[in-house]
Formats: structure tokens, C-alpha cells, sequence
């Protein structure tokens, strides 16, 4: 089963109305039922994600607008809880903040009946001659019974992102999110926000946060799926726009259970300009796949865009054969650390000259390099940085394209 937004046009064409629907399919993916939801009364209703709970029932998650006047819509975070069949059993609407829009991005069954549920509240920041929304992370744990909120934290500050969050094998939270530690002048640089991972305590604190560093500081980082995997690493994939420029790249990073970045790259499509990874599964031998698109927007609206597969060992090198549909093609940075663990001094494999860049867990950049030849390059660690995991990034100089793995520093 599978939520979706069903969008149609009424009376005023002009006008989308989204529509609370879900869909039942069976182990060979044919449809066996459509149920719709949506009350009437309303301006639209939306789904973006759904649990089954142990009786078969579900407990779908989305939001709902009440109206629609220029940049003014009210949203509420909505739960809804269905049987097997998709009959309401009940529906509930949250909002943290009175006037403040508020939305549900994930939820997930923690049994004992109780759910987990990852949502936001909005805020809209005037700037200059326009403004940009700030989103600050809600988490919430309710009864499944009917929707009753037993426990609930929001991030009021630092943050700019959805609240998705999922429980983790030891027994805490992991959430993924955009960090907003600046007061920005310019609306443009307004969205720049760090991708970031967090694991949190069974109170919402958190233990350690990762920031995702990249060396030319894609405008806009997306996450779009988050997953722990079958060791206790977490994967998390999604896009990053290379600022000033018009390409769109797959972004992937595998990041340990204590947080530190074993490796992250990106990806993009050699025939066209825009290549998003919106979701993935790890196969039981650790390899994975990940699903996503690829657009063109030199072809007529939704005529440009291919459907991308793509698949990694365990170590993010992609699987020989993999990595299209409808011949996108791949295009990605590969490059290598030794010794590792290293002291002073290690070696840069590269295949093109560029720049490498040692990051910590913070997101700090510690030390920079000029790698001005392919192959091999000696580098050395300054006396000042400290033992410990940091994430190495190299940025081919003529390429662009970006990768980086974990160093460590004895």
C-alpha cells in the first residue's frame, strides 16, 4: 500500500485540488483498490507517507488546506488511521503553532500502539524584496487508538527543514534535515542550507549531528530518503544544485552509526541536466539500489524525463552493468586514500587534478589542498588537527563532479 496525491481539475482549471488518496496493490504491483478521501469543504488534502501496524491497519500521514489566496494557504498536519481495506477509522488534524502552517513528512509503527511521526511548523521570513520559509522540525508520538499526541518536541531554532525522523536500531531516533545557523541578507543565498543527520535520544535530544559538506556548496541540498541499513550505517540520498550552473546531481552518503561520513558523491546523468536519487533498497549481500529520474528541459514538459537506476557496492563504487534506464547514463568521481588510518602524511589517488578538502563531523573544513596533477600526491596533516574521523573531499578542477570518504587521522 502507498499514498499518493491524486490532482484534478474542477470548476477553475486554473487551479490544481489535491486529493488524500491510497492505493492498495498486491506482490505483482497490480491495483486492487483506490480509496480517495478528501473532504470537500476543503481547499485539498495530501499524503506523503504511511505505516501498517500490526492488525493490517495503516496509519497514513500527510496535510490539508483549508484555503488558497496567493502565498497565504493554511496548512494542518493531518493523521489519518485506516483498516486493511483503506475504511476511515478516524482522522485527526495538528498544529503546534496558532497561524502557522504545519505539515507531516514521515511516520513510522513503534508498536507497543504507538506511532512516530515526523512533521514541521512554518514560518515565513520576510527578506529583502521577497521571503522564504522556514521549516522547524516537530516530533510527535501518538496513540494509535485515535491519533492522541503522547509526546511531542519541535526544534525551534537552527533548523530550516521537515522533521523526517525514523526509530534506530539501538533503541533512539535518526532524523535528516537542512541546518539554518545564518541571518542571510540576500533571498537567493536564503536557501543554501547544509544537509544534515542527527541521531536522537527517546526524549528528541540529540546525541551527534553530521553536516554534509560539499566544496562548491550546492544552492540547494534536498534530502530525500533517509534509511538505516543492515549494519547500523545509515544511507541518505537525494539532490544538490551546483550553484551557478544548471545541473541538478544524485547525492548519495553512507554515514556510520556513530556519525561519521564513510563516503558521499554524486551522481549525474550524461544525457541530460537534471538527475535526482529519490529512494533505494540495500540487498542482502550490503550492495544498493537506488531509484530516481533523470530530466531534459530542452524537450517539451514531462516529455525529458527517464526513469534512473543505479547500483553501489557497499563502498559507493558503482555496480559494473547498473545504472541506467533508457540510456541516461552515469557520470561520477572516483578517487583514493592511503594509508588510512594515516599519521602525518598520505596518499591522493585522483584521475584528474582539482582541490581536496578534510572536513570535520561539524561540517568545519580543517585543511585544503591544491592537487595539481593526476595519480598519486603525497599530502600532510597539520600538527594542530586532532585524532579522529573526517570526511576527505576531492573536487576535480576540470570535471566538477565531487566525491569524498572518510580519513582518519591517528
Amino acid at each position: 500500500m502507498f499514498p499518493y496525491t491524486w490532482v484534478y481539475y474542477s470548476n477553475d482549471t486554473s487551479r490544481w485540488q489535491p486529493m488524500a488518496t491510497l492505493v492498495v496493490i498486491d506482490s505483482q504491483l497490480d491495483t486492487l483498490s483506490i480509496r480517495r478521501y478528501t473532504d470537500s469543504t476543503l481547499f485539498g488534502e495530501r499524503l506523503w507517507d504511511c505505516c501498517v501496524l500490526g492488525d493490517g491497519s495503516l496509519i497514513v500521514a500527510g496535510d490539508q488546506a483549508s484555503s488558497y489566496i496567493a502565498q497565504q494557504t493554511s496548512f494542518k498536519a493531518m493523521l489519518m488511521r485506516v483498516d486493511a481495506q483503506g475504511n476511515l477509522i478516524w482522522k485527526q488534524t495538528y498544529q503546534k503553532e496558532a497561524g502557522k502552517s504545519a505539515y507531516i513528512t514521515s511516520v513510522q509503527d513503534l508498536g507497543d500502539n504507538r506511532s512516530l511521526v515526523g512533521a514541521c511548523s512554518q514560518d515565513i521570513i520576510p527578506m529583502g524584496w521577497t521571503y522564504y520559509y522556514r521549516l522547524k522540525p516537530w516530533f510527535i508520538v501518538i496513540e494509535n487508538n485515535n491519533g492522541s499526541v503522547l509526546k511531542d518536541t519541535m526544534f525551534a531554532s537552527g533548523y530550516a527543514h521537515g522533521g523526517t525522523i525514523y526509530k534506530a536500531m539501538d533503541g533512539g531516533y535518526y532524523h535528516v534535515g537542512r541546518k539554518d545557523s545564518v541571518v542571510y541578507q540576500d533571498p537567493e543565498a536564503a536557501q543554501n542550507f547544509p544537509a544534515y543527520i542527527a541521531h536522537l535520544d527517546t526524549n528528541f535530544n540529540i546525541d551527534w549531528i553530521t553536516t554534509m559538506p560539499y566544496s562548491f556548496q550546492p544552492y540547494l541540498k534536498e534530502v530525500f530518503r533517509p534509511r538505516q541499513l543492515q549494519n547500523g550505517d545509515y544511507l541518505v540520498s537525494g539532490t544538490g544544485l551546483q550553484d551557478g550552473t544548471n545541473f541538478v546531481h544524485g547525492w548519495v552518503a553512507r554515514v556510520s552509526s556513530n556519525g561519521a561520513i564513510l563516503w558521499s558523491k554524486y551522481f549525474y546523468s550524461q544525457a541530460n541536466q537534471y538527475a535526482y536519487l529519490a529512494d533505494f533498497i540495500e540487498r542482502p549481500d550490503g550492495n544498493i539500489i537506488l531509484c530516481g529520474w533523470t530530466r531534459n528541459d530542452t524537450l517539451p514538459a514531462w516529455h525529458g524525463e527517464n526513469v534512473w537506476l543505479l547500483g553501489l557496492y557497499a563502498s559507493g563504487v558503482v555496480l559494473t552493468g547498473t545504472g541506467n534506464v533508457n540510456s541516461t547514463g552515469i557520470k561520477t568521481m572516483e578517487f583514493d586514500i592511503y594509508p588510512n588510518p594515516a599519521s602525518e602524511t598520505f596518499y591522493l589517488d585522483v584521475p584528474e587534478p582539482g582541490i581536496a578538502e578534510l572536513y570535520d563531523m561539524s561540517g568545519r573544513q580543517v585543511a585544503k589542498y591544491d592537487v595539481p596533477q593526476k595519480g598519486k600526491v603525497e599530502l600532510r596533516l597539520d600538527d594542530r588537527i586532532a585524532a579522529g574521523n573526517y570526511l576527505l573531499q576531492f573536487t576535480g578542477g576540470e570535471s566538477k563532479m565531487v566525491a569524498g570518504k572518510q580519513l582518519i587521522k591517528k
